[in-house]
């Protein structure tokens, strides 16, 4: 089960990303996340550790934390014609050294419960509850003359694969933008949750735009080109907000 904090803050993401939709320049979307209370651009930036202080867990004094930041930087790529490049997130697979390394009795959600039958994109075995929400996904994408970088022929993706020992399932796409026509300098890339990925709120409805990661998932970027491409010199990486 996940702690009323935590889908508070995966119920903000969802309202934030919604409204950043219909806005184009990414000074308004900041201001409208600090008016309103939502996690901050890029990747959550920098977030109140509000549940730690009233929790005790802190000192009594205001606090900030950042929420996890992978990237996936597609700036060396050069292809001489059309192609696929794939380059690595995270992996959170069916071990938890921390037991023994610390002696910790917490317990990884495949320790719980794991899947007994294979689905869409999970492979039996893996986790059946979620281990993290991935509530963001952001599009980097600068030339070296600070402007608006948009690689022609070019599509980002956001992908996973659920794997078990030798087994693996198919690549299951999360989120995906067309980076040639995004227009700011960092773009919300929408997620498309598949409906065994999909996260519940505490009312019961279910986040097509927010993603379960479970023990199993490797979680990856894919940039596809329909011709040449030369990102080097200009910045092109792609960054994930999990809690």
């Amino acid at each position: 089960m996940w702690t009323k904090t935590r889908l508070d803050r995966a119920l903000r993401c969802e309202e934030r990303n919604l409204a950043w939709r219909e806005m184009y320049e990414w000074r308004e979307k900041v201001e409208a996340a600090r008016r309103n209370g939502w996690p901050l651009p890029v990747t959550g930036g920098l977030i109140k550790a509000k549940t730690e202080i009233a929790t005790g867990l802190n000192g009594r004094e205001s606090g900030w934390d950042l929420d996890t930041v992978p990237v996936a930087d597609f700036g060396n790529v050069n292809l001489a014609g059309a192609g696929t490049i794939r380059t690595g997130f995270n992996s959170f697979p069916l071990f938890n050294p921390a037991q023994a390394v610390t002696g910790s009795t917490d317990n990884l959600p495949f320790q719980l419960s794991t899947l007994a039958a294979t689905n869409a994109s999970r492979i039996a075995g893996s986790s059946t509850t979620f281990l993290a929400i991935l509530v963001g996904c952001y599009l980097v994408h600068i030339t070296s003359g600070a402007a608006v970088y948009q690689p022609a022929g070019s599509t980002v993706n956001i992908r996973t694969i659920s794997t078990v020992t030798t087994t693996g399932g198919a690549f299951t796409t999360l989120a995906t933008i067309n980076a040639t026509t995004a227009t700011n300098f960092v773009d919300s890339i929408t997620i498309a949750s598949p409906a065994e990925r999909q996260v519940a709120t505490p009312t019961g409805t279910l986040l097509a735009t927010a993603a379960g990661v479970f023990n199993g998932d490797s979680t990856f970027a894919e940039l596809v080109t329909t011709g040449a491409l030369n990102v080097q010199g200009n910045l092109l990486y792609v960054e994930l907000e999990v809690i």
